[in-house]
């Protein structure tokens, strides 16, 4: 089991290993301690409603080791999304891109972005060349997630 409290994560099973970090943004801290429990060995699932987890964990799977899942929904309406299996149908490119381009179309908390609603946007992104894919993914901070 896995804790975080500020900038600090704890192992329960390896509490000699704690993991230092400045991020602030809990979707991205979770993706960070992911990438460290993963180079010590640990199977990655995470269980989140939040589309911002999903999309930065596609962005990071070869970091995530060799099965990485996301628990989606609630109650008998539960799914379990192998990460893996996505990032292939999306491609390498899309995968990096996608995070920023959810930040361009409103994220999560808008239906519709410039009179399109996020399902035509993202049908967009889906068929838009490499061109814009590659401009989308310059956006990007950096190797951090």
């Amino acid at each position: 089991m896995t804790v975080t409290h500020a900038a600090v994560c704890a192992n329960y099973q390896q509490p000699d290993v704690p993991t230092v970090s400045t991020q602030e943004e809990a979707d991205r801290l979770m993706i960070l301690h992911a990438v460290d429990a993963v180079k010590q060995g640990f199977r990655i699932a995470f269980y989140s409603q939040d589309t911002d987890v999903l999309l930065l964990a596609l962005r990071r799977v070869p970091l995530l080791g060799g099965n990485p899942v996301i628990i989606v929904g609630r109650g008998t309406e539960r799914h379990i999304l192998h990460l893996r299996e996505v990032y292939k149908l999306l491609g390498c490119e899309k995968a990096s891109a996608i995070p920023n381009f959810h930040s361009l179309t409103g994220c999560d908390t808008t239906g519709h972005t410039l009179g399109l609603s996020n399902q035509a946007a993202m049908d967009a992104f889906m068929t838009t060349d490499a061109a814009t894919i590659s401009a989308i993914c310059s956006l990007d901070e950096g190797d951090i997630p």
